[in-house]
């Protein structure tokens, strides 16, 4: 699609026009219509943190899927569609990551998460072993 060889997400209006010549629009072709994260090979950080929480916690073949989903630890029932996720949580600021806090053994939902630098994550690591004493 020459829209996207431009880096541009494409119209609706454009889609169906290009589904009126047969030619298939495929799911993510669709979901970056949505809002503009999912164009596949350029995916926003704050989308790849939302892809990378879901696969943590729901599918037992995830790297590190013992220390989230094997733990209990799960994604809250608004949050399994990303415009929602992006709502409560906005854009991923440049430096952070996805943060449990303040219960690092509790759900990711908007009342336990933020976005954290590597700093705030080590900090709270720390605070959370003093308290272990």
């Amino acid at each position: 699609m020459k829209a996207r060889m431009l880096g541009r997400v494409p119209s609706w209006n454009f889609m169906k026009k290009q589904r009126g010549k047969g030619v298939r629009i495929k799911k993510g072709d669709q979901l970056a219509l949505r809002h503009g994260h999912a164009i596949p090979g350029h995916e926003s950080r704050t989308y790849r943190s939302w892809q990378s929480m879901n696969q943590r916690c729901n599918n037992p073949k995830a790297s590190f899927y013992n220390r989230y989903g094997g733990r209990g630890i799960l994604v809250c029932k608004r949050w399994k569609h990303f415009e929602n996720f992006l709502a409560d949580m906005g854009e991923r600021p440049v430096g952070t990551t996805l943060d449990r806090y303040p219960n690092n053994d509790g759900n990711y939902e908007l009342t336990n998460c933020r976005w954290a630098t590597p700093e705030q994550q080590t900090w709270s690591r720390y605070r959370r072993k003093q308290w272990k004493k």
